[in-house]
C-alpha cells in the first residue's frame, strides 16, 4: 500500500467510527438516520450533476437493485439505531462489522456467485465467529445462553444480516453498471450508486418514522435547529468515509489490503465506547474484539 492509500483508509476508518459514535451519543433513532440521509443527499447535489450521464444510461436492472438495496439499508439503520439504544457500542459495533464476514462466504456460495474461500480465509472466518460468540458475554465463568438473546445482540445480528444482504446486491449492481455503462469508471460508477442509494433510502425511513409514534416524536425534535447538528454532521461524515475508501482503492494495487486496514475502525469504536460512554470492559468483550479484528484482516488478505 502506498502512503497516500494508508492515509486515506485510516481517515475513512476514523470517520466511520466517528459517525457511529455520534449516532450512539445522540439518542439513536430511525429519524436520526432519516435526517442524516437527507443531509447526505443535499451535500451530494454537485455529484448528481457530475454523474448524470450514468443516471441516464444506467440499465433498468441497476435501478431495481438500487431500490432493493435501499430496503436493506433502511433495515440496517433501523436495527442499528435500536441496537445502540439498548446496548453498548463497544459490543454492537464490532458484531455488526464482523458478522457479515461470517455470513457472506456461505451465502454467496449458495447463490452461486461466490469466490472459492482459501483455507487461511476459512480460518479467519472461524476466528471471527469465535470472537463474535465472546462479545455478549460478561465473564468466561458460568457462560449463560441468555446473553445471546439480549435485545441489543439480536438487533446487532439483524443489522449484520441487512449488511450482508445489501453487500451482495451492491456487488451485483456495480458489476452490471460497470459493464453496461461505457463512461463509468470505477470511482464515478460507485459515486453514482452511493448518492442514489442515499436518496432512495429516504422514503423507506420516512414510512417507518410515520408508522411509529416514538419515531414521529423523535423526528419533531429536528424542527429545533440546534438538534440538527448531530445528524447533519453524521450523514456527511458517513458519505465522506465511503468516498475516502473508494479513493484509497484507486491508490492501491491490492484492494484487500484496504479492506483489511479499514478494520481499524473496530478497536477505535470499541475503545471510544469504553472511554467516552464508560461502557463495560469485561475480558470476553476485549478478547472477542481482538479476535474479530485479527480474523477480518486474515479474511481480507488471504
Amino acid at each position: 500500500m502506498s502512503l497516500t492509500s494508508v492515509i486515506l483508509v485510516a481517515a475513512a476508518a476514523i470517520l466511520h467510527a466517528l459517525w457511529n459514535l455520534i449516532s450512539k451519543a445522540e439518542k439513536p433513532s430511525a429519524s436520526f438516520f432519516l435526517v442524516a440521509s437527507l443531509a447526505s443527499a443535499l451535500i451530494s447535489i454537485p455529484a448528481f450533476f457530475w454523474t448524470s450521464d450514468i443516471a441516464v444510461s444506467a440499465p433498468t436492472q441497476v435501478w431495481k437493485l438500487l431500490a432493493l438495496t435501499s430496503v436493506f439499508e433502511a433495515v440496517y439503520y433501523i436495527s442499528l439505531a435500536n441496537a445502540y439504544k439498548h446496548g453498548e457500542i463497544s459490543m454492537t459495533y464490532p458484531l455488526i462489522r464482523a458478522l457479515p464476514a461470517v455470513m457472506l462466504p456461505p451465502l454467496t456460495a449458495f447463490l452461486g456467485f461466490g469466490k472459492t474461500v482459501s483455507p487461511l480465509a476459512c480460518t479467519g472466518i472461524l476466528i471471527i465467529a469465535l470472537g463474535c460468540m465472546m462479545m455478549p458475554l460478561k465473564s468466561f465463568r458460568g457462560i449463560k445462553i441468555g446473553a445471546y438473546f439480549k435485545l441489543s445482540a439480536l438487533l446487532s445480528v439483524l443489522a449484520a444480516v441487512a449488511v450482508a444482504a445489501y453487500s451482495i446486491i451492491d456487488s451485483e449492481a456495480l458489476k452490471i453498471l460497470k459493464e453496461g455503462t461505457e463512461k463509468a469508471n470505477a470511482f464515478k460508477a460507485s459515486l453514482f450508486y452511493m448518492i442514489w442509494m442515499n436518496v432512495m433510502i429516504i422514503p423507506f425511513l420516512v414510512l417507518y418514522t410515520a408508522m411509529r409514534k416514538g419515531e414521529r416524536e423523535a423526528f419533531m425534535r429536528y424542527f429545533n435547529f440546534a438538534e440538527l447538528k448531530a445528524p447533519c454532521t453524521a450523514g456527511p461524515i458517513c458519505t465522506l468515509a465511503y468516498l475516502l475508501t473508494l479513493a484509497a482503492m484507486l491508490f492501491c494495487t491490492n484492494v484487500s489490503l484496504v479492506i483489511a486496514f479499514k478494520q481499524l475502525s473496530i478497536p477505535l469504536a470499541a475503545a471510544a465506547g469504553i472511554l467516552l460512554f464508560k461502557e463495560n470492559t469485561c475480558k470476553p468483550k476485549i478478547t472477542g474484539c481482538m479476535l474479530i479484528v485479527y480474523g477480518l484482516v486474515m479474511t481480507a488478505i488471504f
